[in-house]
């Protein structure tokens, strides 16, 4: 998979992010992937790529806005709207807001608690930041949050499964790889709505004011992307190639096509969920040529085994072998209706006689019954034209009356089956 310079260079960011999942809170997570993307705001913004940096910081924006009041943020806040007045032209105090307004917000709270504005209190009220988005930039932003919605539904559900896998810890690790394998499947074609979003969109202050869902959908893409990254490539990665090698490994020591097949199979799995995300990994690439050349090798002994196929020896020597074997014939294309039967090798020296019994479900009752069983192998021909063996059990049940049973009918497969040249079935 193609991955742009803008994705890729992710991958050197998540230094900061090394820490082992279950070691972190979610909270920690997202300060560390809002620092992370802070950096890469700043790359983009110094190579004059505004365009990625704004669909960064866009990104963060409701983040940026949760983190206030937290002073350990503090730092990263005013980073944050550094770049962001770089990215949109805007002069910093446009992106803080007005200082004489947040003073007069601040003297208007105080008045109101009888105290003077100045003088130290135990308890002064919390005041919220005066966004500095015009109502013409807010218009905008609800107009274009509008049209995108549509367009980035489908990306947004993708992006907010690998989000919340930082709050949920007990999936599975084949889910985990399945969430973010999926998001690396559909990045470019998402990344490509969201930058052109981005070219478009005002401030994200105009954002965050004019649509909270659109900020929701914004994080996500920002959480979920970074972290698609993080865990992939810190986590994933490792385990999955370890499995690879393994399977690698034991493929090389099988003796038999099966084996052989199942292994380099197992092994291409977990190959492709490395390189969904990141397509550029040598060890995996290497892998990969190692279980395709598993899976030629098995390919060629699938084809001698087959030559040297056989059917079993017939055992059955009943007067009534013929009608017994015409019986097996349709009750075996009565359940598998697109298989042609060839021909049919009783494996039983004869019937044996049982007396089963069963739940009906459907009359709540028990039922029980006599049966006559006998095994036997069906040489089939399939609707691809390739010919396969496969064991059967077949029976008749007792009608009630003396010594009389039934027709034939098929009972269940005795799980043994293969592959047989048409020219071998004699």
């Amino acid at each position: 998979m193609k991955r742009s310079a803008g994705a890729l260079c992710i991958f050197f960011v998540c230094a900061s992010l090394t820490a082992v999942h279950a070691q972190q809170s979610p909270h920690e997570i997202k300060m560390k992937i809002f620092g992370a993307w802070l950096e890469e705001a700043k790359k983009h913004l110094d190579a004059g790529d505004q365009t990625e940096a704004r669909l960064i910081l866009l990104g963060l924006v409701g983040q940026r806005m949760s983190y206030d009041r937290n002073k350990a943020m503090a730092e990263a806040c005013a980073n944050y709207d550094r770049l962001v007045a770089r990215a949109w032209g805007l002069t910093l105090e446009g992106v803080k807001g007005s200082v004489s307004e947040a003073k007069a917000k601040l003297e208007d709270a105080t008045s109101k608690f009888g105290f003077t504005f100045g003088k130290k209190k135990p308890s002064a009220p919390q005041i919220q930041e005066v966004s500095s988005a015009s109502d013409e930039e807010v218009k905008q932003a609800t107009a274009l949050c509008s049209e995108f919605k549509v367009k980035l539904k489908d990306y947004d559900f993708v992006f907010y499964q690998v989000s919340r896998m930082i709050d949920d810890r007990m999936l599975s690790r084949s889910e985990q790889s399945q969430r973010v394998s999926k998001l690396f499947e559909t990045v470019e074609e998402a990344r490509k709505v969201w930058l052109d979003f981005a070219a478009k969109a005002p401030q994200p202050k105009a954002v965050y004011a004019a649509d909270a869902e659109m900020v929701k959908m914004l994080d996500n893409y920002a959480t979920g992307f970074m972290w698609a990254v993080t865990f992939g490539s810190n986590v994933l990665v490792p385990e999955y190639l370890e499995c690879a090698k393994n399977a690698i490994a034991e493929a090389k020591q099988g003796t038999d096509a099966v084996t052989i097949k199942s292994k380099a199979d197992e092994a291409l799995k977990c190959i492709s969920t490395v390189l969904a995300i990141n397509a550029e990994n040598n060890d995996a690439k290497s892998y990969q040529t190692e279980a395709n050349e598993l899976l030629e090798k098995a390919e060629e002994m699938r084809k001698k085994e087959i030559a040297q196929n056989r059917l079993p020896e017939d055992k059955y020597r009943g007067k009534d072998k013929k009608a017994v074997i015409e019986g097996i014939k349709k009750a075996f294309e009565k359940r598998w209706s697109k298989e042609k039967v060839l021909k049919v090798v009783i494996i039983s020296p004869s019937w044996t006689e049982k007396a089963e019994a069963w739940e009906d479900k459907r009359q709540e009752s028990i039922e029980a019954n006599v049966f006559r069983f006998i095994d036997a192998a069906v040489a089939v021909e399939k609707e691809d034209g390739r010919c396969f063996v496969y064991y059967a059990r077949f029976a008749r049940p007792w009608t009630g009356k003396r010594d009389e049973f039934g027709e034939i009918v098929y009972s269940e497969s005795l799980g043994k089956e293969y592959e047989i040249l048409r020219e071998n079935i004699k």
